[in-house]
């Protein structure tokens, strides 16, 4: 449990054991005791929906911030690896493009050692 939850459960169950208490030595008649002990109950039971209403709330709130926190830095993580993707397509576009360039003058420089050969060999 969390420290916030650890705390409210004390405070609830030490305002309850309190009043119980208090209930139990005041100088009161059996009927007015159980009638008392109700009232304070219901208020207590009040008070206990109350703070987890809040409680609840806090928590979903907390939730839906972390949750906004994830879904931006993810968003910022997925838009600089798609940008990491974006340059190395580029990249590998321009030293595939390089290659082609050098087969294509190794393939003509060839194409001349061959031609050369076939003149030397016919002279």
């Amino acid at each position: 449990m969390s420290k916030s939850t650890n705390l409210l459960a004390g405070i609830i169950l030490g305002s309850v054991v309190g009043a119980g208490i208090g209930l139990l030595i005041a100088p009161s008649s059996g009927e007015e005791t159980r009638n008392k002990i109700k009232g304070k109950a219901g208020d207590y039971k009040k008070m206990m929906d109350d703070k987890l209403s809040e409680f609840d709330d806090d928590f979903l709130d907390d939730l839906k911030d972390k949750f906004e926190d994830v879904k931006k830095s993810s968003s910022v993580e997925y838009d600089k690896v798609a940008q990491k993707v974006k340059d190395l397509e580029k990249e590998i576009s321009s030293k595939i493009a390089s290659l082609r360039k050098q087969k294509d003058e190794l393939v003509d420089e060839i194409e001349e050692l061959v031609e050369e050969a076939e003149e030397t060999k016919t002279a």
